[in-house]
């Protein structure tokens, strides 16, 4: 309970102040940190209770993601503002977009093999095997 009332707390105060500055950008980057402050405070409950649950295989986990991302999210704007300037009407918009698209969830892809997570390797696996088992 106390954790809820923080995470509201937290929510309330930082969109306030945000908000002033950014708009409704700052009402989402309010919910997302209180958000992230009730997930750490939660698990430090459950680490309380129940002991360790691998809290540093998710935060590795959870870094080689966010890298995977910003990664991807960096390649992605680059192409957007370099190509966009090039590619003008509607037909050449829907190319740019699907490109920007294919590009972006292959980056995505590629670093999340590089980076080795094996939460990723284990679903790539799955779907792998449905399809191989689906052509069967």
């Amino acid at each position: 309970m106390i954790n809820s009332i923080l995470g509201i707390a937290v929510n309330i105060l930082i969109s306030i102040i945000l908000v002033k500055y950014i708009g409704i950008a700052g009402l989402a980057i309010g919910s997302s940190a209180s958000a992230a402050i009730c997930a750490i405070l939660l698990m430090k409950d459950f680490r309380k209770k129940m002991g360790a649950f691998g809290g540093r295989d998710i935060l590795n986990t959870g870094g080689k993601l966010v890298l995977s991302s910003v990664t991807m999210g960096a390649v992605v704007f680059l192409m957007n503002n370099f190509l966009s300037r090039y590619m003008v009407g509607f037909k050449m918009e829907l190319l740019l977009t699907s490109l920007i698209v294919i590009i972006g969830g292959a980056i995505y892809v590629g670093m999340m093999l590089l980076l080795k997570v094996k939460e990723f390797k284990y679903l790539f696996g799955i779907v792998a095997n449905r399809i191989i088992n689906f052509q069967n």
